[in-house]
């Protein structure tokens, strides 16, 4: 797992990305302090514990038929297992997908709980809206970071939902898949005690321990890297995100926005593709 985007970070308590939330979520100049009061209990927490990561993830069905009808597989009689499956050689498909994970954390849900419990819903409220503008930010920087790390960029983002080729029902798979890979990197540095101590405090969201080895410096445990989701299929923690990128090698390529392939269209939080990422993609 890598540590959470430390440039937007660096931003966090700044003037001009406060001013941005007080303006996009309409709080009185007045609670300016207060806003950022609570940015800066979030952001020891966000340090601590936030993370992403990326994971290479398979072709949709769609994008995998057009891959054999292109190799003359289309009246071949294995042509639907086949499509269950991506080659291990899809060279010339122009595209590829990753799935990401991005989260800002246990901390900062505990947080909110926390306001919640004593009342405090202004505060609630303020740490919803830093909480996900940093995430719409933390899409720029992934976007960022592709283009400058690797031979792809980013043409398209799909959220599980949202398309016939991404239903909801794939988030458990994409979440397992990262969660088998954490659970190796946890078992690299972690006796197998802990971890599965980890595992039981993951999924009663107990307290963590501070004796435990694991929380030494720089080694951060298993609940703190893993995202999971319940039988509704709703994500924890809650702030979150998952998706598929849609990548290319066309350098001309640019995302249009995170809202171009969503069906919701009476989503209170869509924005126009025009006016779409404020963030400069180089």
């Amino acid at each position: 797992m890598s540590i959470f985007f430390p440039d937007i970070l660096d931003d966090f308590l700044k003037l001009p990305f406060l001013q941005r939330v007080k303006k996009k979520y309409h709080f009185e100049e007045h609670q300016m302090d207060e806003l950022k009061a609570v940015a800066g209990e979030m952001l020891p927490l966000i340090r601590r514990e936030a993370f992403w990561e990326r994971k290479r993830w398979h072709a949709s069905p769609t994008q995998r038929e057009a891959f054999w009808e292109r190799k003359g597989w289309h009246a071949s009689p294995t042509r639907k297992n086949v499509l269950q499956e991506e080659p291990e050689n899809m060279t010339d498909l122009d595209k590829r997908w990753e799935a990401v994970v991005i989260s800002l954390g246990w901390g900062v849900d505990d947080l909110q709980e926390s306001y919640s419990r004593k009342g405090m819903l202004s505060q609630c409220y303020m740490l919803e809206a830093l909480a996900g503008e940093l995430l719409l930010d933390s899409y720029g920087a992934y976007n960022r970071y592709v283009q400058e790390h690797t031979k792809w960029h980013v043409a398209r983002y799909h959220f599980p939902g949202s398309e016939e080729d991404f239903p909801l029902e794939m988030l458990p798979d994409i979440l397992e898949a990262f969660a088998s890979q954490c659970h190796r990197e946890v078992a690299d540095i972690c006796p197998r005690r802990d971890v599965l101590q980890y595992q039981e405090e993951a999924a009663l969201h107990l307290p963590r321990k501070e004796e435990s080895p694991c929380l030494q410096e720089g080694v951060r445990p298993y609940r703190q890297e893993r995202v999971i989701c319940n039988s509704a299929l709703c994500i924890q923690p809650k702030k979150s995100v998952v998706y598929i990128a849609e990548l290319t090698k066309e350098g001309e390529a640019r995302c249009p926005g995170i809202c171009s392939g969503c069906n919701s269209v009476r989503c209170p939080n869509r924005m126009k593709e025009a006016h779409y990422f404020s963030f400069p993609i180089y």
